[in-house]
């Protein structure tokens, strides 16, 4: 893949999903960071992804309403399209629709947690793919911490990289979830990772392996955050640890 041929839609689909190889989405992400055309496409559907999700999860049946559904249709069998099946059939099947419904939500939407943490690597993606990932462009953490003042209702300290191998790009104010969040991102050779800090102390989700990002989560009393990128688990843990030595449980 060069600058001049494109991404498909299909590769930037499948890399958004995390179904690519890790020497694939080596592939796309150098080539979305030259080619303005692809980062624009990729941007454009993690945020419709991010969107969707949010949205599924707005308007969702209620208990009482699969109920009442669930009575109508063991009432009249014959009206509802199991006219073939007997009586007895058509109540048994309709009562392992209601019973499976929760499970099927279960799977699709399995906990605040995941779903904010699927959201944060939409919005990491984002970012990458943007020719302006962030707002205060600085890699000093005195000129970074003060420009979050008064944009977020939840103040945190960001970790002395001296004597580290990361370097602090900037930040952004990001919305997680329904929630502003502060979104720090960070380079490490040839890797980009981002640090999300969102109020609250919403149960962590075990360490991500999914291909092409891991992250990693924690939590604090007030906060809890989160570090995603396409480097090694070990590198995102170890800047991990310097959050947590710099915002003490």
């Amino acid at each position: 893949m060069t600058v001049t041929e494109h991404a498909t839609q299909l590769a930037l689909q499948r890399y958004l999903d995390g179904e690519t190889t890790p020497n694939e989405s080596s592939l796309i992400q150098q080539h979305i960071s030259q080619c303005a055309a692809c980062a624009s496409n990729i941007a454009e559907s993690a945020r419709l992804k991010r969107s969707v999700r949010i949205h599924a999860e707005r308007y969702q049946p209620s208990s009482d309403f699969r109920q009442r559904m669930a009575a109508q249709l063991t009432a009249a069998p014959a009206r509802s399209g199991f006219r073939w099946m007997p009586p007895a059939l058509a109540t048994l099947a309709v009562m392992l629709l209601v019973l499976a419904f929760p499970v099927i939500r279960s799977l699709r939407n399995p906990g605040t947690s995941n779903a904010e943490l699927a959201e944060a690597i939409d919005l990491h993606i984002t970012a990458l793919a943007s020719s302006n990932p962030v707002d205060v462009i600085s890699t000093d953490r005195h000129t970074v911490k003060p420009w979050f003042q008064g944009k977020l209702p939840f103040a945190f300290s960001l970790p002395e990289l001296a004597g580290s191998p990361y370097t602090l790009d900037g930040g952004r104010v990001a919305y997680l979830h329904h929630q502003a969040c502060a979104q720090l991102l960070y380079s490490l050779r040839q890797h980009h990772l981002s640090v999300f800090v969102c109020p609250g102390s919403n149960p962590a989700p075990p360490p991500s392996r999914t291909a092409p990002f891991r992250a990693a989560s924690w939590t604090s009393p007030d906060l809890h955050y989160y570090a995603i990128s396409d480097a090694d688990l070990a590198d995102i843990q170890s800047l991990q640890h310097l959050w947590q030595s710099a915002n003490p449980s």
